[in-house]
């Protein structure tokens, strides 16, 4: 019994730990983000200098815009294993074979067995 409080006490601070690392990395995300704008924009294309939340408001609307959407996390990796198959069939049809890795393993082979 004492194990099994040990591991969800373990498993607790775990949980813990990355919540407390995610905001610091949601904070610093935004204080570069304003300082990187306040360093560039305003020299280069006379925009006007902004603040922490407008910064942290940049890193948002960036998530929103470039990844946000439909999540796929119960997709099928068989699906990435078929088009990588058709893939290498399609470019072993074109190319006639054998790619480098393959000739040296067959070379290889042929020499020891001479």
């Amino acid at each position: 019994m004492e194990a099994a409080l040990t591991q969800k006490l373990e498993q607790t601070f775990r949980e813990e730990q990355s919540s407390l690392l995610a905001g610091l990395m949601a904070f610093l995300l935004g204080f570069v983000v304003m300082l990187l704008w306040n360093w560039l924009m305003p020299t280069i294309f006379g925009l006007p200098e902004i603040t922490y939340w407008q910064g942290w408001g940049l890193v948002l609307l960036a998530h929103i815009l470039f990844k946000a959407g439909p999540h796929r996390y119960d997709h099928d990796h068989d699906e990435h294993l078929e088009w990588k198959t058709r893939f290498r069939n399609g470019i072993k049809k074109k190319f006639g074979g054998k790619g480098k890795l393959e000739a040296g393993s067959e070379e290889a082979q042929s020499s020891e067995t001479s």
